[in-house]
Parts: structure tokens; C-alpha cells; sequence
């Protein structure tokens, strides 16, 4: 690491929540508006994402381009948290790819126990873990679990029911 210039990580982990609250929910939850389906605009087509939640598992199953998004050996995706993050992006110079700002802070969309929670995220800069508060500036804790992240343009909308 030290040839390479590279520093050691100091990882802090997202904050979450005990086990045995999992399935019960956290105390504030119950007034959390529910969220079975939902669609993140990062693209169209084939690309498409959804996500549905499974009451019997307490996940969140992939759907991409309408299809069940599988792994070919676990089956089709299903993670616990689902979290989205609305960003700055814009075409690159390329032409073909996009880059987006993932430094700063804006708003977040955490998806768990078939419930959705606003929030902001925050990361002040490349070397600092992002971070997920309420409105009061606390930490959301997070389900137990696989958690996917997911970027979306802030010119576009997440839309859940």
C-alpha cells in the first residue's frame, strides 16, 4: 500500500438496527408511509429499475427493464435496505457516460420493512463514508442486512406506492 501511495481506510459502519426490531419495525415506523413498489428513474428500457417488497422475506425484490433481475446463483436480487440518493449528474465530456457529484449532500429515500423514511445524505468528501439523517440531523438506523444505494438525477422523481 505504501508503494502504491495508499492510505489505510478507517471504515465507520452505518448505524442499524437491532435484530430483534427488525420484522417489528423501529418505534417511529408506524407513522412512515408504506412503499410495496417502487421505481427509480436512473434509465429506460431494458434498464429500468423497481424494486417490490416481499412481506415473507421483509426484502426488497430487482426488477430491471420489467424482468425479475437475477444472480445466477442466488436468484433473483433481493436486498434489505434500498436507499436512494438524489444528485447532481451530467453528460461527460465523452459523450457517453455520465458523471455525478457524490460529494456534497441532498436528499435521500430509505426503503425498509416495507416503509419509506425521507431523509438526507451527506458526504463531505471522497475519504468520508456517507452518512443518512432525519429532519432533526440523527442517524437512520438501517435494517440488518444487504443494502444498495442508488443514484438518481435530481431532475427526476422517485415514485413509490
Amino acid at each position: 500500500m505504501e508503494k502504491a501511495g495508499k492510505k489505510r481506510s478507517d471504515f465507520e459502519v452505518w448505524k442499524r438496527l437491532p435484530l430483534r426490531t427488525e420484522k417489528t419495525e423501529n418505534t417511529d415506523s408506524s407513522e412512515l408511509p408504506i412503499a410495496h413498489n417502487i421505481q427509480f428513474p436512473v434509465s429506460t428500457g431494458i434498464f429500468a429499475v423497481g424494486y417490490q417488497y416481499d412481506a415473507t422475506s421483509n426484502t426488497y425484490k430487482r426488477f430491471q427493464g420489467g424482468e425479475a433481475h437475477q444472480d445466477r446463483e442466488k436468484g433473483q436480487l433481493s436486498p434489505d435496505v434500498v436507499i436512494a440518493i438524489m444528485v447532481n449528474q451530467r453528460l461527460s465530456a465523452d459523450g457517453n457516460h455520465m458523471d455525478i457529484e457524490m460529494t456534497g449532500a441532498g436528499k435521500a429515500y430509505i426503503f425498509q420493512n416495507g416503509k419509506v423514511q425521507e431523509g438526507k445524505w451527506s458526504k463531505p468528501d471522497a475519504q468520508t463514508n456517507i452518512s443518512f439523517t432525519d429532519e432533526q440531523g440523527q442517524n437512520i438506523p438501517l435494517k440488518a442486512g444487504q443494502t444498495w444505494v442508488t443514484a438518481v438525477d435530481n431532475m427526476r422523481q422517485v415514485i413509490w406506492e
